[in-house]
Order: C-alpha cells, then sequence, then structure tokens
C-alpha cells in the first residue's frame, strides 16, 4: 500500500512538473514555452521550458502581450505611453503626450481644476473609465443652484464665486425693479442668466477634467503591484533527470 501511494505521488509529481511552464505570447502571436526568472521595469527574463539550465533570455516587456503563468495567473501587458504597465485598460492617461513614468510632465495629488485644466482637454473625455464624478448630474446641480456642480467636484472657490455672483445679479435686478430703472433691472436679469448657463456648462467640464484626473491618479497607484503566490520550480537531479520543487513566487510588476 506505502509503495502505491508513493508511486501515485510520484505520478502526480512528474504531471506537474510538465505543466509548471509559463507560456509567453509575443505582440505577433508567437507563443513560447517558458520558466520566468524575473521580471523588471522594462525586460523579462526566462529560460526555455525545455531548458530549464540554459541559457538566460531577456525580451523587452514592450515586445509581450501576455504571460499565462503556470499558477494560472495572467499578466497582460498593455501600452501606456511609450512603455508598457499592466494597469488596467479603463485606466490609460488622458493627457497629451503625458505618461505617468514620465516625471518631468507628472500629475500630483490635490491638484485643482485651475491647474488640470492646462494639462487636460474636456473634449478627450471617455465616459467609458472610472467615473467620479457624473457630468450630467454636475450640470443638473448647477442648473439649479449655480455652483453647485462645482462644489459637488471639490471646487469650493469656483462654486461659491458662482453662486455669489448669481445672488448679486437677483439683488440687483430686484432692487432696480423696485426703483423704477427698468433697463438695469433688464440688464441684470440677462447676465444672471448668462451666469447660470456658464455654470451649467461649466460645472459638466470640471466634472470631465477632474474624472480624468482621477483616472491618472489610480493609474499612478496601480501602476506597482506585488503578488505572491504558489509555484513549482524545476531542477536537475544528480541522475540528469527532472524534479519539481514547490515554493512561493514573489512576483512585483512595474
Amino acid at each position: 500500500m506505502k509503495k502505491l501511494l508513493l508511486l501515485a505521488a510520484a505520478l502526480v509529481m512528474s504531471a506537474v512538473a510538465m505543466n509548471a511552464q509559463d507560456l509567453l505570447t509575443k505582440n505577433n502571436g508567437e507563443d513560447i514555452k517558458v520558466i520566468v526568472k524575473e521580471i523588471d521595469a522594462h525586460n523579462v527574463k526566462y529560460v526555455l521550458f525545455s531548458e530549464p539550465n540554459g541559457v538566460l533570455y531577456t525580451m523587452p516587456k514592450s515586445e509581450i502581450l501576455m504571460i499565462r503563468y503556470a499558477s494560472g495567473r495572467n499578466e497582460v501587458f498593455e501600452i501606456f505611453g511609450n512603455q508598457r504597465s499592466t494597469a488596467p485598460a479603463q485606466q490609460r492617461s488622458y493627457t497629451t503626450g503625458y505618461s505617468p513614468y514620465q516625471s518631468n510632465n507628472q500629475i500630483r495629488y490635490g491638484m485643482k481644476y485651475n491647474e488640470l485644466k492646462n494639462i487636460y482637454d474636456y473634449r478627450m473625455y471617455n465616459s467609458g473609465g472610472y467615473e467620479k464624478y457624473s457630468p450630467v448630474w454636475c450640470g443638473v446641480g448647477s442648473f439649479f443652484i449655480p455652483g453647485l456642480g462645482q462644489l459637488i467636484c471639490g471646487e469650493a472657490g469656483r462654486g461659491f464665486g458662482q453662486w455669489a455672483l448669481s445672488i448679486l445679479c437677483n439683488v440687483v435686478t430686484v432692487s432696480m425693479f423696485a426703483n423704477g430703472a427698468d433697463g438695469v433691472a433688464v440688464i441684470s436679469s440677462l447676465a444672471n442668466l448668462g451666469v447660470g448657463i456658464f455654470s451649467i456648462v461649466d460645472a459638466t467640464r470640471v466634472a470631465k477634467v477632474k474624472n480624468m484626473y482621477e483616472n491618472d491618479l489610480r493609474s499612478l497607484q496601480s501602476s506597482v503591484s506585488v503578488d505572491m503566490y504558489p509555484s513549482f520550480n524545476t531542477f536537475t537531479t544528480q541522475s540528469n533527470g527532472v524534479g519539481v520543487a514547490p515554493g512561493m513566487t514573489l512576483a512585483i510588476t512595474f
């Protein structure tokens, strides 16, 4: 009975050894059976699965579409600016010519709309990504109360400024009508209407720009990930056979 158990265990380990391979897929669709040894910021280092003790190869991430690891985990390499990243597709950078890896043009936390509008073009906004602020509802908010949509987006100074300007126009309108200055009252009433229209349009633009900014912040946060998973490493025995040793792999993805 003991011999049968040992034989079964040996068969299982042999099957694991035969399947403990990583499958590297290049951009041109070519699949290579490998054992990944290391992944750094720009390259993937591996040995051929058929030659576990052979040459250590290095391939740029820019030439790799994805890696299917023996553990069952898949790692997809996407174009992100001029480099590669494993960030999800909906977190792509919106800024023209901007990449979170370019420190000379890197965004930072806590930026306001007055800065962001010089970096982002609201016309490039794609609602398919992460949306923290709804442009539609921000516009609706500013329709009822000028500046409310801006306040929702965290732009307090901008929101209170438009709200105060609307209140001032209303006060002037009522005061001029009460004093018989109908011409001035009409002008201030039209000015109040203009403030309201501007506030609606501005609220939607602020929401779009802030969403684009939030998407890039999330991309920066996810540009480095740490993952630990069980793995099996092959080795050559003294009898020139191939064995397998279970263990844990720490994967740091840049």
